[in-house]
């Protein structure tokens, strides 16, 4: 019994944290490049020049490209977005 405890508990524990964010992190010499590059793994919303809005899951930064997977919307596509169209990158801040 003490045992089921204890390991309902640790998976417990071990979800929660992986659903939750840090937020930004934001640092005062920051650009668009090394606020995704602290987000790869986690899901971000980029809000692009034109207006439009794609969401995913930040897979790795480039140079001059985002990949992002797991689409919001469309969950079996992927994007690579150029950092220099990215106008907003919005995270969970955090959990509720």
């Amino acid at each position: 019994m003490k045992l089921a405890l204890a390991l309902s508990l640790s998976v417990l524990f071990f979800t929660s944290s992986a659903f939750s964010q840090d937020g930004l992190g934001f640092e005062k010499n920051d650009k668009v490049e090394t606020i995704l590059t602290r987000q790869v793994g986690k899901s971000v919303q980029l809000i692009l020049d034109s207006g439009e809005k794609v969401g995913g899951k930040v897979d790795s930064v480039g140079e001059h490209l985002v990949h992002l997977t797991g689409l919001v919307g469309q969950e079996f596509y992927e994007a690579a977005v150029p950092l220099d169209d990215i106008s907003v990158v919005i995270v969970r801040a955090k959990a509720n």
